[in-house]
């Protein structure tokens, strides 16, 4: 299961503020259990829970247009499990981030073709539309896997987001 939040960061402080509590997203860094340290806050059934998002920091360009660098991010502190034993449950869990990744590239991507005509309303309206997107895509996913119990919609999901990545990965941050 996974939430979703989206914040932005000011300029200034770029990622350092809560450095401590998120993952930028890398495809060298996968997650672990132990990334795991929030405390669930409810008595439903999950057995674990993802939080991620995108975030959108905001800078000023050459030509003193802004612009935004835009990162997919786990948030350690908010995202929890009580059952780190289960290699298929992380492995959900972790195309959840990966699902964020890949829609920050797709608002990368439509942010770099829109760069040299585009207003930052025009940004905005580019990034709630890939966000609505985005939260139905992470919908879909759970819905079609049962959160990741059926195992061959897990892996043809996993196929698919991985073609999806790279046919993107020049917008890797």
């Amino acid at each position: 299961m996974i939430i979703t939040t989206i914040f932005f960061l000011s300029s200034n402080i770029g990622l350092s503020q809560n450095i401590d509590s998120l993952i930028i997203w890398s495809s060298d860094r996968k997650l672990a259990w132990e990334d795991f340290k929030g405390v669930k806050k409810d008595s439903s059934f999950t057995t674990a829970e993802t939080l991620s998002g995108i975030s959108l920091i905001p800078y000023s360009s050459d030509n003193k247009n802004y612009k935004y660098k835009v990162y997919a991010y786990f948030d350690i502190y908010n995202s929890f499990t009580n059952n780190n034993d289960n290699e298929d449950l992380l492995r959900h869990e972790q195309l959840h981030f990966d699902i964020s990744e890949l829609f920050a590239r797709k608002i990368r991507k439509e942010f770099d073709l829109e760069s040299k005509k585009t207003t930052n309303p025009r940004y905005m309206k580019i990034y709630k539309r890939l966000m609505s997107e985005y939260k139905h895509y992470q919908f879909l996913y759970d819905l079609e896997t049962t959160h990741g119990v059926i195992l061959d919609e897990q892996e043809k999901w996993q196929k698919k987001v991985a073609l999806e990545l790279d046919s993107l990965k020049q917008y890797k941050f």
